[in-house]
């Protein structure tokens, strides 16, 4: 190695003796996140600062993070009157319906449920796919789950797909074995009317359930 580049090197290697080079330490927004639902999570955390209709519902597994969006409720329904289907109407083999229905069961007051979620049908302003979770609460204070077992048409919906826009103007149908259900409820239409439930009431908020 010619004399003139080694002179070169020790000089270098002199002046970073002399002057180290500093490292600056990075300010960063957001905590080091230590997997997808720690992203998620600091995500809606965020967002509830801005939009309070955006909480956080604390994981009940490790790892695990879901929240619940408020989706409102319409204007032109209080949604006091609560209908119901039959689920033998479901008779498609194909459909996700009926899939979810081989997962669900009959309670002893004749609603089908999946887990602790009564299985309903909504409109399409608050559900696109079968699955979809939600919890609703009535002006007594009371709140039940839901899960989407079926769609309301378009057609059968007001001008925004939130309710049935003739008659009682429902925005929550209850899928039920009718066999099974309560008399009385059968008489009236309307399942408020169930004695053992909690499901008499306005509807003053629906929030869905987005999971991890």
């Amino acid at each position: 190695m010619e004399p003139k580049i080694v002179l070169a090197m020790i000089v270098i290697a002199l002046c970073i003796l002399i002057h180290p080079i500093k490292h600056h330490k990075i300010d960063l927004h957001f905590k080091p996140l230590k997997s997808i639902a720690d992203v998620k999570k600091q995500l809606f955390d965020v967002a509830l600062k801005d939009d309070k209709k955006v909480a956080v519902i604390q994981p009940q597994r490790s790892g695990e993070v879901c929240v619940r969006v408020d989706r409102g409720v319409p204007s032109g329904s209080d949604g006091h009157f609560k209908s119901y289907m039959s689920f033998r109407t479901i008779t498609d083999r194909t459909s996700d319906q009926w899939r979810l229905q081989l997962d669900c069961y009959t309670d002893s007051n004749g609603f089908r449920k999946y887990d602790e979620y009564y299985c309903c049908a909504m409109g399409s302003y608050y559900c696109q796919s079968i699955g979809q979770k939600f919890i609703i609460t009535f002006d007594t204070g009371n709140q039940i789950k839901v899960v989407i077992g079926d769609t309301k048409q378009d057609c059968h919906t007001n001008s925004t797909h939130q309710y049935v826009k003739v008659a009682n103007h429902n925005v929550v149908e209850f899928i039920v074995d009718p066999y099974k259900l309560n008399h009385l409820s059968k008489i009236m239409g309307d399942v408020s009317y169930t004695k053992g439930e909690i499901l008499v009431g306005k509807i003053v908020k629906i929030e869905e359930i987005v999971e991890d």
